[in-house]
């Protein structure tokens, strides 16, 4: 997903999330009562302001949340692909300049070298 995308869709998230805050809900519901009066769904939130509260709380901490990851996102870098771009050189191609002396003498690859 583009990086533009995923930066609006977080920008909306955290302006969900920050109009459904809690804190809002003293100025918020009695908006929202007023525009719902008379309909069945204004009787149920006049009804049921404890769990408009307990939503508004979900949706606060979800939005705030999702947000933050969703704009996050677009500061990290892009990982480098684990696939080689270049063929790795095979083992017997490898120059050998360093051994162990009490493993096998320097120069020789194990490999190459006679089970006893």
């Amino acid at each position: 997903m583009s990086t533009k995308i995923r930066s609006i869709r977080g920008y909306v998230s955290t302006g969900v999330g920050i109009i459904a805050c809690p804190c809002h809900l003293a100025i918020t519901l009695p908006i929202v009562l007023a525009l719902t009066a008379g309909t069945a769904f204004g009787a149920w939130l006049s009804a049921n302001t404890g769990l408009v509260f307990a939503l508004s709380t979900v949706l606060f901490f979800g939005g705030i949340g999702l947000g933050s990851v969703w704009l996050s996102q677009d500061s990290k870098p892009k990982r480098q692909s684990l696939t080689p771009t270049e063929p790795r050189p095979k083992a017997e191609h490898l120059p050998l300049e360093k051994s162990c002396e009490c493993c096998e003498p320097l120069g020789q690859s194990v490999t190459h070298r006679a089970r006893q």
